[in-house]
């Protein structure tokens, strides 16, 4: 993130059919830096109101599928560079 309106937040995308249960970005060493309830809310890459450290985070996106009622969790990485 770096101002210009282009990959400022990582966001999770609201697919037909899914409801956000909780998107979570925690650093490597397994601190929680964002937490998200709902499809609006994304990470800016700041922690505590100062930009964070650049590197690898953790995503962890648990949802919930509306047709079977059955709960997901995708998990993965995101590199911050600024």
């Amino acid at each position: 993130p770096n101002g210009d309106g282009l990959n400022d937040e990582f966001i999770a995308k609201n697919n037909a059919g899914t409801e956000l249960i909780e998107l979570v970005i925690a650093n490597r060493w397994g601190e929680v830096v964002f937490k998200a309830t709902n499809y609006f809310d994304g990470w800016n890459g700041h922690h505590k109101g100062e930009d964070a450290d650049l590197g690898y985070y953790y995503y962890f996106f648990y949802f919930l599928c509306s047709s079977t009622g059955k709960e997901y969790l995708r998990k993965g990485d995101v590199l911050l560079i600024r």
